[in-house]
Protein backbone atom coordinates (compact mmCIF):
# COMPACT_ATOMS: atom_id res chain seq x y z
CA UNK A 1 0.00 0.00 0.00
CA UNK A 2 1.31 3.46 -0.88
CA UNK A 3 0.09 6.31 1.32
CA UNK A 4 1.00 9.93 1.80
CA UNK A 5 2.34 10.53 5.31
CA UNK A 6 4.85 12.43 7.39
CA UNK A 7 7.81 10.45 8.65
CA UNK A 8 6.75 8.30 11.58
CA UNK A 9 3.05 9.15 11.40
CA UNK A 10 0.83 6.08 11.42
CA UNK A 11 -1.94 5.48 8.92
CA UNK A 12 -5.25 6.10 10.72
CA UNK A 13 -8.42 4.24 9.66
CA UNK A 14 -10.84 5.95 12.07
CA UNK A 15 -11.95 9.60 12.31
CA UNK A 16 -9.78 12.02 14.26
CA UNK A 17 -11.33 13.26 17.48
CA UNK A 18 -12.56 16.84 17.31
CA UNK A 19 -12.78 17.24 21.09
CA UNK A 20 -10.20 19.18 23.06
CA UNK A 21 -7.41 16.99 24.45
CA UNK A 22 -6.96 16.98 28.21
CA UNK A 23 -3.70 18.61 29.28
CA UNK A 24 -0.94 16.38 30.62
CA UNK A 25 -0.95 18.29 33.91
CA UNK A 26 -4.62 17.48 34.38
CA UNK A 27 -4.13 13.82 33.43
CA UNK A 28 -1.16 13.23 35.73
CA UNK A 29 -3.03 14.91 38.59
CA UNK A 30 -6.24 12.91 38.02
CA UNK A 31 -4.40 9.59 37.79
CA UNK A 32 -2.52 10.16 41.02
CA UNK A 33 -5.26 8.78 43.31
CA UNK A 34 -7.00 5.43 43.32
CA UNK A 35 -10.54 6.79 43.53
CA UNK A 36 -9.94 9.39 40.82
CA UNK A 37 -8.38 6.96 38.37
CA UNK A 38 -11.15 4.39 38.96
CA UNK A 39 -13.78 7.03 38.24
CA UNK A 40 -12.14 8.01 34.93
CA UNK A 41 -11.65 4.35 33.96
CA UNK A 42 -15.35 3.61 34.47
CA UNK A 43 -16.28 6.30 31.93
CA UNK A 44 -14.23 4.76 29.11
CA UNK A 45 -15.50 4.34 25.58
CA UNK A 46 -13.63 3.05 22.54
CA UNK A 47 -13.50 3.57 18.82
CA UNK A 48 -12.79 0.36 16.93
CA UNK A 49 -13.04 -1.27 13.51
CA UNK A 50 -15.29 -4.29 13.66
CA UNK A 51 -14.54 -6.92 11.04
CA UNK A 52 -16.76 -9.49 9.34
CA UNK A 53 -14.45 -12.26 8.11
CA UNK A 54 -17.25 -13.95 6.16
CA UNK A 55 -17.86 -10.94 3.93
CA UNK A 56 -14.35 -9.43 4.28
CA UNK A 57 -15.56 -5.99 5.34
CA UNK A 58 -14.84 -3.64 8.22
CA UNK A 59 -16.67 -0.67 9.69
CA UNK A 60 -16.03 1.86 12.44
CA UNK A 61 -17.95 1.71 15.71
CA UNK A 62 -17.90 3.57 18.99
CA UNK A 63 -18.77 1.42 22.01
CA UNK A 64 -19.18 2.09 25.72
CA UNK A 65 -17.74 -0.05 28.52
CA UNK A 66 -20.61 -2.55 28.30
CA UNK A 67 -20.08 -3.08 24.58
CA UNK A 68 -16.31 -3.23 25.03
CA UNK A 69 -16.52 -6.09 27.54
CA UNK A 70 -18.06 -8.37 24.91
CA UNK A 71 -15.51 -7.70 22.15
CA UNK A 72 -12.98 -10.36 21.07
CA UNK A 73 -9.76 -9.81 19.07
CA UNK A 74 -11.00 -11.68 15.98
CA UNK A 75 -13.89 -9.22 15.69
CA UNK A 76 -11.41 -6.37 15.25
CA UNK A 77 -8.81 -5.14 12.77
CA UNK A 78 -6.30 -2.35 13.30
CA UNK A 79 -7.55 1.22 13.71
CA UNK A 80 -4.09 2.49 12.79
CA UNK A 81 -1.08 1.01 11.06
CA UNK A 82 2.65 1.79 11.07
CA UNK A 83 4.18 2.96 7.80
CA UNK A 84 7.73 2.70 6.49
CA UNK A 85 9.91 5.42 5.03
CA UNK A 86 13.50 5.88 3.92
CA UNK A 87 15.81 6.36 6.89
CA UNK A 88 13.35 5.15 9.54
CA UNK A 89 15.03 4.13 12.81
CA UNK A 90 12.89 1.13 13.70
CA UNK A 91 11.65 -2.08 12.15
CA UNK A 92 8.02 -2.84 11.34
CA UNK A 93 6.39 -6.01 10.05
CA UNK A 94 3.77 -8.65 10.74
CA UNK A 95 3.56 -11.84 12.77
CA UNK A 96 1.15 -14.71 12.10
CA UNK A 97 -1.26 -15.29 15.02
CA UNK A 98 -3.92 -17.86 15.95
CA UNK A 99 -7.41 -17.04 14.70
CA UNK A 100 -10.91 -18.37 14.21
CA UNK A 101 -10.96 -16.89 10.71
CA UNK A 102 -11.10 -19.31 7.78
CA UNK A 103 -7.96 -17.66 6.35
CA UNK A 104 -4.65 -17.17 8.21
CA UNK A 105 -4.21 -13.92 10.10
CA UNK A 106 -1.14 -11.72 10.59
CA UNK A 107 -0.96 -8.60 12.78
CA UNK A 108 1.37 -5.61 12.75
CA UNK A 109 4.26 -4.86 15.07
CA UNK A 110 6.19 -1.59 14.96
CA UNK A 111 9.49 -2.51 16.64
CA UNK A 112 11.69 -5.53 17.31
CA UNK A 113 10.76 -5.05 20.96
CA UNK A 114 7.07 -5.59 20.14
CA UNK A 115 7.82 -8.52 17.86
CA UNK A 116 9.79 -10.40 20.52
CA UNK A 117 7.13 -9.88 23.18
CA UNK A 118 4.43 -11.10 20.80
CA UNK A 119 6.47 -14.25 20.08
CA UNK A 120 6.85 -14.76 23.84
CA UNK A 121 3.11 -14.40 24.44
CA UNK A 122 2.33 -16.79 21.59
CA UNK A 123 4.79 -19.47 22.77
CA UNK A 124 2.91 -22.58 23.83
CA UNK A 125 -0.35 -22.01 22.01
CA UNK A 126 -2.48 -20.69 24.91
CA UNK A 127 -3.44 -17.58 22.91
CA UNK A 128 -6.44 -18.30 20.67
CA UNK A 129 -6.97 -14.81 19.18
CA UNK A 130 -4.84 -11.68 18.89
CA UNK A 131 -5.14 -8.24 17.31
CA UNK A 132 -2.84 -5.22 17.43
CA UNK A 133 -3.57 -1.49 17.42
CA UNK A 134 -7.26 -2.40 17.29
CA UNK A 135 -8.73 -0.04 19.92
CA UNK A 136 -8.66 3.66 20.64
CA UNK A 137 -9.58 4.00 24.32
CA UNK A 138 -11.17 7.38 25.12
CA UNK A 139 -11.58 8.92 28.58
CA UNK A 140 -13.56 12.16 29.04
CA UNK A 141 -12.42 14.50 31.82
CA UNK A 142 -13.42 18.01 32.87
CA UNK A 143 -10.29 19.30 31.12
CA UNK A 144 -10.91 17.46 27.84
CA UNK A 145 -10.46 13.96 26.45
CA UNK A 146 -7.45 11.67 26.72
CA UNK A 147 -6.94 8.75 24.33
CA UNK A 148 -4.65 5.72 24.08
CA UNK A 149 -4.09 2.95 21.53
CA UNK A 150 -3.04 -0.25 23.38
CA UNK A 151 -0.47 -2.22 21.40
CA UNK A 152 -2.15 -5.63 21.56
CA UNK A 153 -5.40 -7.32 22.57
CA UNK A 154 -5.39 -11.08 23.22
CA UNK A 155 -7.83 -13.83 24.11
CA UNK A 156 -6.34 -16.60 26.29
CA UNK A 157 -9.03 -19.14 27.12
CA UNK A 158 -11.76 -16.88 28.50
CA UNK A 159 -9.30 -14.19 29.64
CA UNK A 160 -8.91 -10.94 27.75
CA UNK A 161 -5.51 -9.26 27.94
CA UNK A 162 -4.40 -5.77 26.91
CA UNK A 163 -0.67 -5.28 26.32
CA UNK A 164 1.52 -2.22 25.95
CA UNK A 165 5.16 -2.57 24.90
CA UNK A 166 7.37 0.34 25.83
CA UNK A 167 10.94 1.21 26.87
CA UNK A 168 12.60 1.69 30.24
CA UNK A 169 13.11 5.34 29.31
CA UNK A 170 9.36 5.88 28.89
CA UNK A 171 8.62 4.15 32.20
CA UNK A 172 10.43 7.05 33.91
CA UNK A 173 8.22 9.55 32.04
CA UNK A 174 5.30 10.55 34.29
CA UNK A 175 3.13 11.48 31.30
CA UNK A 176 3.50 8.04 29.72
CA UNK A 177 2.98 6.30 33.05
CA UNK A 178 -0.22 8.22 33.73
CA UNK A 179 -1.62 6.77 30.48
CA UNK A 180 -0.43 3.26 31.33
CA UNK A 181 -1.95 3.49 34.83
CA UNK A 182 -5.24 4.65 33.33
CA UNK A 183 -5.17 1.76 30.82
CA UNK A 184 -4.46 -0.71 33.64
CA UNK A 185 -7.36 0.66 35.70
CA UNK A 186 -9.63 0.45 32.65
CA UNK A 187 -8.68 -3.19 32.09
CA UNK A 188 -9.62 -3.95 35.71
CA UNK A 189 -12.92 -2.11 35.26
CA UNK A 190 -13.69 -4.26 32.20
CA UNK A 191 -12.70 -7.50 33.94
CA UNK A 192 -9.62 -7.82 31.71
CA UNK A 193 -5.91 -8.14 32.45
CA UNK A 194 -3.13 -5.72 31.55
CA UNK A 195 0.60 -6.11 30.98
CA UNK A 196 3.16 -3.32 30.54
CA UNK A 197 6.37 -4.70 29.03
CA UNK A 198 9.80 -3.13 28.47
CA UNK A 199 12.91 -4.39 26.68
CA UNK A 200 13.45 -8.14 26.67
CA UNK A 201 16.92 -9.62 27.33
CA UNK A 202 18.74 -10.02 23.98
CA UNK A 203 19.41 -13.73 24.54
CA UNK A 204 15.74 -14.46 25.18
CA UNK A 205 14.84 -12.57 22.00
CA UNK A 206 17.35 -14.66 19.99
CA UNK A 207 15.97 -17.90 21.44
CA UNK A 208 12.38 -16.90 20.67
CA UNK A 209 13.21 -16.05 17.06
CA UNK A 210 14.86 -19.44 16.61
CA UNK A 211 12.08 -21.41 18.29
CA UNK A 212 9.44 -19.62 16.22
CA UNK A 213 10.85 -21.37 13.15
CA UNK A 214 10.47 -24.77 14.86
CA UNK A 215 6.78 -24.56 15.74
CA UNK A 216 5.27 -26.10 12.62
CA UNK A 217 4.94 -29.88 12.23
CA UNK A 218 2.36 -32.25 10.82
CA UNK A 219 -0.15 -33.55 13.40
CA UNK A 220 1.05 -37.16 13.13
CA UNK A 221 4.71 -36.21 13.45
CA UNK A 222 4.03 -33.85 16.35
CA UNK A 223 2.04 -36.55 18.18
CA UNK A 224 4.85 -39.10 17.65
CA UNK A 225 7.44 -36.67 19.02
CA UNK A 226 5.31 -35.95 22.08
CA UNK A 227 4.75 -39.67 22.73
CA UNK A 228 8.49 -40.42 22.54
CA UNK A 229 9.34 -37.54 24.87
CA UNK A 230 6.92 -38.82 27.52
CA UNK A 231 8.99 -42.00 27.88
CA UNK A 232 12.14 -40.11 28.86
CA UNK A 233 13.21 -39.32 32.43
CA UNK A 234 13.18 -35.65 33.45
CA UNK A 235 14.98 -33.35 33.56
CA UNK A 236 17.23 -34.24 30.63
CA UNK A 237 20.05 -32.43 28.90
CA UNK A 238 19.25 -31.38 25.34
CA UNK A 239 21.95 -33.58 23.81
CA UNK A 240 20.69 -36.68 25.66
CA UNK A 241 17.07 -35.91 24.75
CA UNK A 242 17.94 -35.50 21.07
CA UNK A 243 19.80 -38.84 21.06
CA UNK A 244 16.85 -40.63 22.70
CA UNK A 245 14.43 -39.12 20.20
CA UNK A 246 16.78 -40.05 17.34
CA UNK A 247 16.84 -43.68 18.52
CA UNK A 248 13.04 -43.79 18.32
CA UNK A 249 12.53 -41.73 15.18
CA UNK A 250 15.34 -43.06 13.02
CA UNK A 251 18.05 -40.42 12.67
CA UNK A 252 19.88 -37.67 14.55
CA UNK A 253 18.48 -34.78 12.50
CA UNK A 254 14.88 -35.84 13.12
CA UNK A 255 15.61 -36.35 16.82
CA UNK A 256 17.13 -32.90 17.24
CA UNK A 257 14.29 -31.34 15.24
CA UNK A 258 11.81 -33.08 17.53
CA UNK A 259 13.52 -31.63 20.60
CA UNK A 260 13.38 -28.11 19.16
CA UNK A 261 9.72 -28.57 18.20
CA UNK A 262 8.77 -29.67 21.73
CA UNK A 263 10.50 -26.58 23.15
CA UNK A 264 8.92 -24.30 20.53
CA UNK A 265 5.43 -25.54 21.39
CA UNK A 266 6.06 -25.37 25.16
CA UNK A 267 5.54 -29.08 25.64
CA UNK A 268 9.03 -28.99 27.13
CA UNK A 269 10.70 -26.06 28.88
CA UNK A 270 14.07 -24.51 29.55
CA UNK A 271 15.48 -21.16 30.67
CA UNK A 272 15.15 -18.97 27.58
CA UNK A 273 17.14 -16.14 29.15
CA UNK A 274 20.38 -18.13 28.63
CA UNK A 275 21.96 -19.71 25.52
CA UNK A 276 20.57 -23.14 24.66
CA UNK A 277 23.53 -25.53 24.42
CA UNK A 278 23.86 -29.36 24.23
CA UNK A 279 24.28 -29.47 28.01
CA UNK A 280 21.23 -27.27 28.69
CA UNK A 281 18.68 -28.92 30.99
CA UNK A 282 15.19 -29.54 29.57
CA UNK A 283 12.15 -30.34 31.71
CA UNK A 284 8.42 -31.00 31.41
CA UNK A 285 7.74 -28.43 34.13
CA UNK A 286 8.28 -24.73 33.72
CA UNK A 287 10.16 -23.09 36.55
CA UNK A 288 8.80 -19.76 37.72
CA UNK A 289 11.08 -17.07 36.31
CA UNK A 290 11.68 -13.47 37.24
CA UNK A 291 10.47 -11.19 34.46
CA UNK A 292 12.22 -7.82 34.95
CA UNK A 293 10.74 -6.55 31.68
CA UNK A 294 7.21 -6.74 33.11
CA UNK A 295 6.31 -3.52 34.96
CA UNK A 296 3.95 -3.76 37.90
CA UNK A 297 1.27 -1.07 37.97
Amino acid sequence: MTVAHHKGRRLLFIPELGSRRASWNAVTTLTGGLSEIAQIASSVSATLRRFDATYDRAWVENVDATGLRAVTPDELVEVRRPVSYVGMGRYIGTVVVPTTWADPRAVWFESFNERHHYLDLLLGGAVSQMSTQSLRLEWPTADGIRVHYPDAFLLIGTRRLLVDVTTTRRVSDERAMSTFRLTSATARELGWEYQLLTEMPPQRARNLRFLRACQSAGPAVAAAWAAVSERSGWPRQLDRLAHDLADELGDWGTGLGAAWHLLATAQLHTDLDNPIRPETWIDTRQEKQVQPWRIQI
